[in-house]
């Protein structure tokens, strides 16, 4: 009979076993359950803790980069800068915009248009010059930069070499550069010189 009893005994201990192993979340006697349940909480109390520090040094460091920003106003001057509208331009072809100058009151805009059969590529292919009235962009005329010995060497560089794209402008003191990338190295450019 003790042997009956031990048998139960184990199987009762064996079954007890089985169901805390199959739903590891159920204790037996619920003590287990209260301490996750106060692990939960202090988890998210040490989340809100380090939030509301963020928050606080957040705002500080603002407070005293406006105080600085305000200092260096005052001793330098500020110009304040705001956007007063947005002008879209339209180009003869699809194109890839690389940069634009302003040029007097002129706006000359700068691309790189993909030409599948065209042999030759021509300065209204690469270059744009528009005029900004009454806050509109109207196209201008190419006797900005319809020069002669501008236009021969502008199509060599389209006629020699195979990669030719226009890179950029770059504008210093008087002198204009049209930078054109020439070759696959950013190395290999050309660029024309333009007095302003």
């Amino acid at each position: 009979m003790a042997d009956e009893e031990r048998l139960q005994g184990e199987a009762a201990s064996a079954e007890a076993a089985s169901q805390q192993a199959a739903d590891p979340n159920s204790a037996v006697d619920g003590g287990a359950s209260a301490a996750d349940g106060a692990a939960t909480q202090l988890e998210s109390g040490t989340y809100e803790i380090i939030r509301g520090r963020l928050n606080s040094h957040g705002q500080d460091l603002r407070k005293r980069l406006g105080t600085l920003n305000d200092g260096r106003k005052q001793a330098f001057g500020s110009i304040e800068t705001a956007l007063l509208g947005t002008e879209r331009i339209t180009t003869e072809h699809n194109c890839v915009p690389r940069d634009m100058v302003s040029v007097g009151s002129h706006l000359l805009f700068g691309y790189n248009v993909t030409f599948g059969l065209k042999s030759e590529i021509s300065i209204a292919d690469v270059f744009s010059v528009y005029s900004f009235a009454e806050g509109k962009f109207t196209p201008g005329s190419l006797d900005l930069i319809a020069d002669d010995r501008f236009r021969k060497d502008f199509e060599d560089v389209y006629k020699y070499y195979k990669h030719a794209t226009f890179a950029r402008f770059f504008q210093t003191g008087v002198h204009l550069f049209m930078v054109f990338r020439v070759g696959v190295s950013v190395n290999d450019i050309k660029s024309f010189k333009w007095a302003i």
